[in-house]
């Protein structure tokens, strides 16, 4: 890449993924909506410059130097403005949430180059085609956090990446734990702070609902700062169901965490608002979630709550508030998309800073009510080789 444009990367001169304290307090709901709000530009409302004396003078002067022998300094100078531009127009792109596509975008396409695709893990979706979008793949970290491409440092990655990557940093055990359909739960979860009641990073599998987030416990509900719902089909495609645009809480009752139930800050509902999504009519249809069984049943399992019928107050103080702040829906595709890469990215950078900083990495993950603890790896779990500690570097 030429020089002039690596000066173009906003990372030169700093290491990509320092950790900042601010940084990571302003990683919340609120703010990734307020940045999705700002990013969001629609081309058509553009107003086009006005064609002035001097651009018409620019194209006369051209005109004449047409007949002109062609001068190599000259010619290599206009290739380089041309791939400037280019990098700008693409920078543009990945930082314009008006082009976000959940069924492929330009974040998907520059991400695949980071992409490892022989893991035995995450593999091609039964139609074969490993460069979907939807299918996860398991990311490069060092060539994805140590780039000095300024179109892979703009690039987000998608939850589904960000899950299929840390689970193959963990062991063999803790993946085909994920994986396997008879483990009706499995939890992830990464205490960021080495305390319980500090920032938890979370990943919750049920059937084939995942929750994936990050909060904190305050030993009578979960507050969290990031909470995404997706679901996966059985080819192995993920969709995004919810994204919450704002902070919010589950109870826990008895000691087991309501993890299907989302109280926005500031709601005003009494009752907290289940956040189940149904899928895009284009996802086929799924069994009914093991958290329809009564709660008597099992006390582990989680119900999906009915919210109440609101009253008038309560619709038009939603409305109202929905005015005021300019309320982004839980549902919309582009933001869903926006939140669960931030929150990807975000999962993903907690493991790199301490595999470079060469710090311990602890995790815990749970199926089925049996917790085991674990130790991420900078190797990979899944690649090349046939012993019992299969590892890629």
């Amino acid at each position: 890449m030429p020089a002039s444009l690596r000066n173009l990367s906003p990372f030169k001169g700093k290491p990509l993924w320092e950790p900042d304290d601010e940084e990571w307090e302003d990683l919340n709901a609120t703010h990734i909506s307020s940045t999705y709000k700002a990013s969001f530009k629609d081309p058509a409302q553009y107003v086009p410059r006005k064609t002035t004396n001097a651009s018409a003078l620019s194209r006369f002067s051209s005109t004449i130097t047409s007949f002109l022998p062609p001068c190599p300094t000259k010619l290599a100078a206009e290739a380089r403005l041309r791939e400037e531009e280019e990098l700008r127009d693409k920078l543009e792109e990945l930082h314009n949430t008006y082009y976000s596509d959940p069924d492929g975008d330009l974040h998907d396409t520059i991400m695949a180059s980071v992409h490892i695709p022989t893991s035995r893990y995450f593999q091609l979706d039964r139609a074969g085609c490993f460069a979907a979008p939807r299918v996860p793949h398991v990311i490069d970290l060092e060539r994805y956090f140590n780039t000095q491409d300024a179109l892979v440092g703009a690039a987000y990655p998608r939850l589904s990446d960000a899950v299929a990557t840390i689970l193959s940093h963990t062991d063999r055990e803790c993946v085909e734990a994920f994986l396997d359909p008879r483990i009706k739960e499995f939890v992830y979860r990464r205490e960021v702070d080495g305390s319980v009641a500090g920032n938890t990073l979370v990943v919750r599998r049920v059937g084939n609902g995942v929750i994936a987030g990050s909060y904190r416990n305050l030993g009578f509900s979960l507050s969290w700062t990031l909470y995404v719902k997706a679901l996966f089909s059985a080819t192995g495609l993920w969709y995004e169901t919810y994204a919450s645009p704002v902070a919010g809480t589950s109870p826990i009752v008895n000691g087991v965490p309501m993890w299907d139930i989302f109280l926005p800050v500031n709601t005003a509902f009494p009752f907290p608002a289940s956040s189940l999504a149904l899928p895009p009519s284009s996802l086929p249809a799924f069994e009914a979630p093991e958290s329809s069984l009564p709660l008597e049943i099992s006390p582990r399992k989680i119900v999906l709550a009915t919210p109440h019928s609101p009253t008038k107050e309560a619709q038009q103080a939603e409305r109202d508030s929905e005015e005021e702040n300019n309320t982004i829906s839980p549902t919309d595709e582009r933001f869903m998309l926006y939140q669960s890469r931030a929150l990807a990215r975000y999962l993903l950078r907690d493991i790199w800073i301490r595999f470079e900083g060469r710090y311990e990495c602890k995790a815990t993950w749970e199926a089925d009510g049996v917790v085991k603890s674990v130790r991420l790896k900078k190797a990979l779990v899944g690649f090349a080789g046939e012993d019992d500690d299969d590892e890629m570097f």
